[in-house]
This record gives structure tokens, sequence and C-alpha cells, in this order.
């Protein structure tokens, strides 16, 4: 006998779904997305879609949507080092929840001290992380001490030590920002998903989005809910991105809230 899975939170009907779906393939094929990037709008047009490379928009035929969502597995595994912990991603499957990623400061559960996130903190966070039955997944934290090169690694170091929970962080070298073709900040977004940089035709100033947070200001002085850093150091306006990226060694793109860590 098939058993029926009901999904645990459930916003939308199926006739409201329908007409979600009916409206998303009538934008692709009528009214086109933006692709910045020359050898996507080149697969895209050997495949169907109609492409105008002067303003590097791609009308994509809802044939073609359909036969590209036909290769896309219905399911799939969030995997744990330990298969016990694995997040299986399934059609009206649980939610998972992880942790808020970043944590710049802490309350020291010894002295009562606000103070900022060290290295030995983390090691902590991540053993207090790991037997949180809500908690299924893992984002990164970094401790204040830890050197800006490398940080990275030694996060996982200790991530790897203190929990066997997926892992969920997202890291791009040099080498593969050179490979990708990544030459401003706006690309980044060619390699993030769930990371949208839109430009705003009245004065430019890129728009970032991630996970749909963001807002539409394109003033040059607002300031924008997707924190944006260079060398440790705020961007306060998003119209400072702009232009070409120098001797970069990598990037890091944190998604979820960033801030204070109780």
């Amino acid at each position: 006998m098939t058993k029926t899975l009901k999904p645990y939170l459930k916003y939308l009907s199926e006739s409201q779904i329908d007409e979600i779906h009916a409206g998303s393939l009538d934008l692709l094929e009528n009214t086109g997305i933006m692709v910045d990037h020359q050898e996507g709008l080149e697969f895209l047009e050997k495949h169907g879609a109609k492409v105008d490379y002067q303003t590097k928009r791609a009308r994509i035929p809802r044939q073609l949507v359909s036969r590209g969502l036909e290769t896309i597995p219905d399911r799939f595994t969030l995997a744990a080092r330990n298969p016990e912990k694995d997040c299986p991603l399934v059609p009206g499957g649980r939610p998972y929840s992880r942790n808020g990623g970043g944590a710049d400061f802490t309350i020291d559960l010894h002295t009562g001290e606000f103070r900022p996130l060290l290295q030995a903190d983390v090691k902590d966070y991540y053993k207090m992380m790991d037997a949180l039955d809500g908690i299924s997944f893992i984002a990164p934290v970094f401790g204040h001490d830890m050197p800006v090169v490398g940080r990275d690694i030694l996060m996982l170091w200790e991530a790897f030590n203190h929990t066997d929970k997926p892992i969920h962080l997202r890291a791009f070298t040099g080498e593969t920002l050179q490979d990708q073709g990544v030459v401003t900040a706006e690309n980044i977004a060619l390699l993030t998903p769930g990371l949208t940089v839109n430009e705003t035709a009245a004065t430019g100033v890129p728009l970032y989005t991630i996970r749909g947070v963001g807002f539409q200001d394109y003033s040059t002085a607002a300031s924008s809910t997707v924190g944006l850093y260079l060398d440790e150091v705020a961007i306060p306006y998003t119209v400072m991105s702009r232009g070409l990226l120098f001797d970069v060694q990598r990037v890091e793109v944190l998604k979820g809230p960033q801030g204070d860590l109780y």
C-alpha cells in the first residue's frame, strides 16, 4: 500500500501553487530573465531559448522549462558523516533548522561577561549544536582570534571534531573565482544559490538579496540589509561594491542572521 506524505507546513493550496507555476512559466517565456553570463546565454539559446545578447535577456519557452524539470530529482539528502543524522529532503517531508551563523559576541557562561566570541568558545558552541535535537545541520561561526587567512579551515576543523551533523558552508577560492569568470561582486551571485544581485536602472546601485531578504531602495546612501565586508571592514553602501575585484584570495557568503550570540 502506498502512503501519501503530507507536509508539516502548508501555506498554499494546490490551486494556488498551480497558479504561481503558470505565472512563472508565462514570465520566463514572455518577459524573460537577465543572464549576465555569455556561456549561459549561449547554452540557453542552443536549447531553444530566445536570447537578446545586447540586453542579456533570455526568454525561456515552457517546453524547455518542463524538460529541465524532468531532469531534476524530486528528493535528495543533506548528508552527514553520521548517516543517522542525514537530512533527507523529500516531498511532504519534515522541515529542518540550523543555527544562525556568524556569531560575533557571546555572554560568558561562567562570568556573565559580554565579550567577543573566541576559538575556544567555538568548540563549546559546536558541542552544544550537536546536542540540540532542534538543530538539524550546522552553519559556521568564527572566533575573533581566528586569523582572517585560513579561518574557514579552522572553523571546519572545530566543526568536524565536535559534531557529526551536516555542515553548511560555501567558500570560493581565488582560483575558483577566476575559472568561473567572476570579476565583480555582482558576479558572485552566479555561483551562489539563494543570492541575487540586481542593478537599478536609475542609479546603478546594486541590490543584494539573500533568500528573499533585501529591499529595493536604490538611493546611493541606502544601507543594505545584506551586510558586505571587505578585509573585515564593513561596506556601508552597496554602490561601494561596484567595480572589478583585484587580488582576491577568497569570498565567503554566509546565509542567515549574522550577529550577536546569546
